[in-house]
C-alpha cells in the first residue's frame, strides 16, 4: 500500500519537463518536441489549401460564437493571473535579422524589443516566466534575413496541469450557463458592468 502512495505521489507531484524547440531560418520553420522534429512549411501549406476550400462555409460560423469563446478566454485568463498554481515555462529566445535597408535594420530594434515585452508579459498571466537566455542582433547584410531559435521548457505535474482544465471548464460552464445569446449578461456577471 505504501508503494502505490509513492507512486501516486511521484506521478501527481513530480515536475515533468517538457522541451520545445522552434527555429527558423531560410523560410524554413521546424518545430521539435524532444528529438521529433515537424516541418512546419509542409503543415502551413496543408491548411492554407484546406482553409482556402472551406473559407466560405467557415466563416459565417466562425463570427457567431467569437464573442462568446472571447470571453471564455478573457474569463479564463483572469481565473489563471490571480493562481498560484502555474506550470513554469523557461524561454530561450535568440533572434538574428536583417533588412537591405542599415536605417531600417536600426529602426525595428526597438519595435522588436517592445514586442518581445508585451509577449512575456502575456505569458506571465498562465505560466510563471523565467529567461534562460534572450538576445536580440540586428545584422547590417545587403539582404533580408532571419534566424529565429525559441526554446522552452514547460515544467508542469499532473495537479497543476488537472487544476488549469477544471479552471477552463469553470468558464466554459459559465458561458453556457448566461447563453451564448446573453453574451451582454454573461460579461457584466464576470467582470463588472461597463
Amino acid at each position: 500500500m505504501k508503494i502505490i502512495l509513492a507512486l501516486f505521489i511521484i506521478v501527481f507531484f513530480i515536475p515533468i519537463p517538457i522541451k520545445i524547440l522552434f527555429f527558423y531560418k531560410d523560410k524554413n520553420a521546424v518545430l521539435k518536441i524532444y528529438s521529433k522534429n515537424i516541418n512546419l512549411n509542409k503543415s502551413m501549406n496543408i491548411t492554407k489549401a484546406s482553409e482556402s476550400v472551406n473559407k466560405g462555409a467557415v466563416m459565417n460560423s466562425t463570427n457567431k460564437g467569437k464573442s462568446f469563446y472571447f470571453l471564455i478566454l478573457k474569463d479564463y485568463l483572469k481565473r489563471l493571473s490571480s493562481t498560484k498554481f502555474k506550470p513554469k515555462l523557461i524561454l530561450g529566445f535568440s533572434f538574428k535579422y536583417s533588412t537591405n535597408d542599415a536605417a531600417v535594420t536600426s529602426l525595428i530594434y526597438p519595435l522588436i524589443n517592445e514586442f518581445l515585452s508585451l509577449v512575456c508579459t502575456i505569458l506571465k498571466i498562465p505560466f510563471k516566466l523565467k529567461f534562460k537566455t534572450v538576445s536580440i542582433t540586428p545584422e547590417y547584410k545587403n539582404k533580408v534575413d532571419i534566424d529565429l531559435v525559441i526554446n522552452c521548457i514547460f515544467i508542469v505535474n499532473i495537479v497543476k496541469l488537472t487544476y488549469m482544465i477544471i479552471l477552463l471548464l469553470i468558464s466554459y460552464l459559465g458561458g453556457l450557463k448566461h447563453g451564448k445569446s446573453s453574451n451582454r449578461k454573461f460579461n457584466e456577471v464576470n467582470f463588472g458592468k461597463s
